[in-house]
């Protein structure tokens, strides 16, 4: 699996990122690129997987073999969705409960 098609990955800089399926468009028709969004997933657990660790190696040009590498695929949550929110930031202010 490439980081890229991960429902959860790494980005270049090493920060976590999720990608969300949307079922309808119109649930982020006021949201851009670079906006800070909430949002609210509401749905039974389906799959969990933890992290995952691994060595290999890196190719140099040619596709000599490399110095050994280690790569993370982080770990994940699968829901079966009943409900989503997406909201701009301070859109859910107020509403969400205090932990």
């Amino acid at each position: 699996m490439s980081y890229g098609d991960a429902p959860m990955s790494l980005n270049g800089d090493g920060k976590l990122c999720a990608r969300v399926d949307l079922s309808k468009a119109s649930a982020v028709d006021n949201v851009s690129i670079d906006d800070i969004v909430t949002i609210v997933v509401t749905g039974k657990v389906k799959a969990l997987r933890g992290k995952d660790e691994y060595k290999t190696f890196d190719y140099g040009p040619e596709g000599k073999e490399g110095k050994e590498v280690t790569r993370i695929n982080p770990g994940s949550i699968e829901l079966e969705v009943t409900d989503m929110r997406v909201a701009r930031k301070g859109e859910f202010d107020g509403m969400m409960e205090n932990e």
